[in-house]
């Protein structure tokens, strides 16, 4: 994953909470509901501080007056050359991402012209 220098990345493992429902020992210290703790319940100790997991989340928080809008940018990518997940913050989100976005609207646009009676009113733009 590649994200907006502006998100902390939060890592955990894909395993279930067994403390929590069972009462049993987890497999791993940071079971996959980590990083809801981290951000609903404000548990930093949740989410595993190396950075390494086999779940991570892109947190933001964006400070948005009224009246104004923010933009979040991140992209789901592959893992990278180590054959280690890529969850970076960089370059894949420069040029190349505003218009691969574009392309991905305008083909959104045009089949969904095909299917959305003219007679509607437009949706919105973010």
């Amino acid at each position: 994953m590649r994200a907006d220098a502006s998100a902390e990345l939060l890592f955990c493992e894909n395993e279930t909470n067994n403390q929590r429902l069972f009462g049993a020992p987890n497999a791993s210290l940071y079971p996959k509901d980590g990083i809801n703790d981290f951000v609903v319940g404000g548990v930093r100790e949740a989410v595993n501080a190396e950075r390494a997991g086999t779940k991570v989340a892109a947190h933001h928080v964006p400070d948005v007056a009224s009246g104004e809008s923010a933009s979040i940018r991140m992209r789901l990518t592959g893992p990278d050359a180590t054959g280690k997940g890529s969850s970076q913050r960089g370059a894949p989100l420069g040029a190349g991402f505003d218009r691969v976005l574009g392309a991905r609207r305008n083909e959104a646009d045009q089949f969904y012209a095909t299917i959305v009676p003219p007679a509607l009113p437009p949706m919105p733009r973010w």
